[in-house]
């Protein structure tokens, strides 16, 4: 059998090695230091993962993107100073309640046909332009709500043309780097996760050549 040389947790045959362990007169205990390690390892990985896939997508839908929701559904026909296919959107939240916008935003003919004479009066105003019916969660049309009121309180700002980056999302953003973060993150975890599976294997077949 050739010489070999422990490195690690491989076993490596190299000509003229000379075996190489944490504890060079107790290879057993080596290898098991080595193993606990890599196991421990392999649970953070492992945890890590969890977490993305049952945590991650939990905070995110209890934390709706406003301006996301905005800028995919209302900006067409709203913007939050001026007046564009329906009227400017700033200090909404001042001249109705929320329980009224709610209903407003997640169905406005229903509102009309209740004779409602706010929602009626605007109706009116507005040429009779039927607003789309959004089928969202409370939680989505606050983050929206927020959302005009946090651009609201800040001054207004020209609409930057298409060759300054104009209409790649809001404020000249695609709206994707944190989701591009958060794929990019899960791979590298991902790809520590299968080199630290790849040595547990080498180990335990380690193990069992030396024992």
């Amino acid at each position: 059998m050739p010489k070999t040389r422990d490195f690690g947790a491989w076993r490596l045959f190299l000509p003229g090695g000379k075996p190489f362990l944490l504890y060079p007169s107790r290879p057993k205990l080596s290898l098991m230091i080595l193993s606990r390690l890599l196991t421990v390892l392999g649970r953070g990985a492992l945890s890590i993962i969890l977490l993305h896939f049952f945590i991650a997508p939990q905070v995110v839908l209890a934390q709706p993107n406003g301006a996301e929701l905005f800028a995919n559904n209302c900006a067409s026909c709203h913007k939050i100073h001026e007046d564009l296919v329906g009227p400017a959107l700033k200090g909404i939240e001042q001249r109705r309640d929320q329980a009224w916008l709610l209903k407003w935003i997640r169905n406005s003919q229903a509102v009309i046909a209740s004779g409602d004479p706010y929602a009626v009066k605007l109706y009116e105003k507005w040429n009779k332009s039927v607003m789309s019916a959004f089928d969202w969660s409370d939680e989505e049309i606050i983050a929206v709500l927020a959302y005009i009121k946090e651009e609201g309180a800040k001054a207004p700002v020209a609409a930057a043309s298409p060759a300054d980056g104009g209409g790649a999302g809001l404020d000249g953003n695609s709206g994707g780097g944190s989701g591009e973060f958060t794929s990019l993150t899960l791979w590298v975890v991902l790809f520590a996760a299968g080199i630290i599976i790849l040595l547990l294997s080498l180990l335990q077949r380690q193990y069992r050549l030396l024992f």
